[in-house]
């Protein structure tokens, strides 16, 4: 049995896609929020629901954008907009200890996950997302 799919959603502040949302999980570091899809979930709808347990917020316009075969399994990338708030009973993720608003990568360290496929997405949305060269 090979790994379950994985979403992860690239959340921008607004139309200008200037900025987008990273979280910090308290044992891997900064990474563009997301997880595993659940049994009987869709990737859409674990993007969702992952993305607001992280974050603690909705998303407008979500779009899948890139499907990629990973180490780590099926990953389904989104985009969106960072939508409102969502904290009121919802589920919180206690590993993410902070979410914030970037204008690139290399504003942030450690990346959790340096191979995720940063590059594939800036091509994909045509954005810049400040990717740190290796070495």
């Amino acid at each position: 049995m090979g790994s379950r799919p994985f979403a992860i959603v690239l959340a921008f502040n607004d139309a200008d896609r200037d900025r987008f949302v990273l979280a910090r999980h308290a044992d891997r570091g900064w990474e563009i929020p997301g997880g595993r899809v659940e049994e009987g979930e869709t990737p859409t709808t674990a993007a969702r629901r992952e993305f607001a347990e992280e974050v603690g917020h909705a998303l407008e316009s979500l779009a899948e954008v890139l499907v990629q075969e990973r180490e780590r399994g099926t990953c389904h990338v989104f985009a969106g907009r960072l939508g409102p708030n969502v904290e009121e009973g919802d589920t919180h993720d206690d590993k993410i200890e902070e979410s914030r608003l970037v204008s690139s990568l290399d504003e942030v360290e450690p990346l959790a996950f340096p191979d995720d496929p940063y590059e594939a997405i800036e091509e994909e949305l045509d954005v810049d997302l400040g990717v740190p060269s290796d070495g």
